[in-house]
């Protein structure tokens, strides 16, 4: 009896085995390579995907949008058309610019690759950091495929990272509100955050730099609208990001019940959002209300207490004791408590 032998196939520097892997690490350009090498085919062929082969035995264009808008429907990608169509531009103007390249260098068209093309803005650096941000868009429904694309952008890319991060927010607040929260969420991409926060929150006492001021700005406006897009959800918060904590009447008392008040607790965090004024409770102090005003931090077991006037209203914080606050700092964030002066 004779066995097929199974052919692997690479994309996103991982073995794809099955399908699943093949939607997680979705790589369009890798796909688009395979697809005109004749590997994808052999692929789906050799792992008895027949009707995923049939359809894409089917496409019959040559253009690269058409072929890509049928290979990400094929694979049940779900892709803005706009997103696509700028990110096959920009795969089509590396491609010539390497061949450019080659051409003048030498007369071998595999002498080069795209990612060798230069130190410039126009890199192969940069346009797989681009590639990264565009494919993290077209999947904001899968957030730990996003984590995985940001831990990249951060080990590899750190540097372009922080000097395009507040475009990186406006784009993802309006493209992918899971990604901001992703970049809420992890320390490395947030800690750059830091200084102009702890300014705000009178930590350090100096004054905030312009550029501050704008990167706070960037910060208020892509809370706000995440709250125009309901990305505060409470379910989607505790089963994805490991920093970020949220609290909602129901969690507390398993039912909804108008006027009944939750007690927060705040300890080494921050306050990200809240949907009602919550009534600081503080033994050396008289009860204060604080309006939702975000991004201010607290420490030391401060609690609070809020009424929700809706069932899915919530309270979410970030959790700050892996960031880069130092003990001195959380001494004067303790002694301050949660207000502002």
């Amino acid at each position: 009896m004779s066995t097929t032998l199974k052919f692997n196939l690479m994309v996103d520097g991982q073995k794809v085995r099955n399908l699943e892997q093949l939607r997680e690490n979705f790589n369009l350009e890798d796909v688009l390579e395979h697809f005109y090498s004749g590997k994808l085919q052999k692929w789906l062929s050799s792992r008895d995907y027949q009707y995923e082969l049939e359809q894409v035995k089917d496409i019959v264009s040559y253009d690269k949008i058409d072929v890509s808008s049928e290979l990400l429907d094929i694979f049940d990608i779900k892709y803005n058309q706009k997103d696509l169509k700028d990110f096959i531009d920009e795969l089509n103007q590396y491609e010539a610019l390497a061949q450019e390249k080659v051409q003048k260098n030498s007369p071998n068209i595999f002498a080069i690759r795209k990612s060798n093309l230069s130190d410039n803005m126009a890199s192969g650096a940069y346009s797989e950091y681009q590639r990264l941000i565009d494919e993290i868009c077209m999947h904001d429904h899968k957030v730990d495929l996003i984590k995985q694309k940001l831990e990249i952008i951060l080990s590899k890319y750190y540097e372009l990272y922080l000097k395009e991060r507040l475009g990186l927010i406006a784009r993802f607040t309006q493209e992918a509100p899971n990604a901001f929260l992703a970049i809420i969420d992890s320390p490395k991409a947030f800690n750059p955050f830091l200084p102009a926060l702890l300014k705000f929150n009178q930590i350090i006492k100096e004054p905030l730099s312009a550029d501050e001021s704008y990167e706070l700005k960037a910060l208020k406006n892509a809370l706000d609208t995440l709250e125009e897009k309901h990305a505060f959800n409470y379910d989607k918060i505790l089963d994805n990001f490991s920093n970020l904590s949220a609290e909602n009447i129901v969690a507390q008392f398993d039912y909804f019940e108008y006027g009944l008040p939750c007690t927060i607790e705040f300890d080494q965090c921050m306050l990200i959002f809240s949907s009602q004024n919550i009534i600081e409770l503080n033994e050396q102090r008289p009860y204060k209300e604080i309006p939702f005003t975000p991004l201010l931090m607290c420490n030391n077991n401060i609690a609070g207490e809020i009424v929700f006037e809706e069932e899915d209203d919530l309270v979410v914080t970030l959790d700050l004791i892996d960031y880069d606050i130092s003990e001195e700092q959380w001494q004067l964030i303790a002694k301050r408590g949660l207000t502002l002066g």
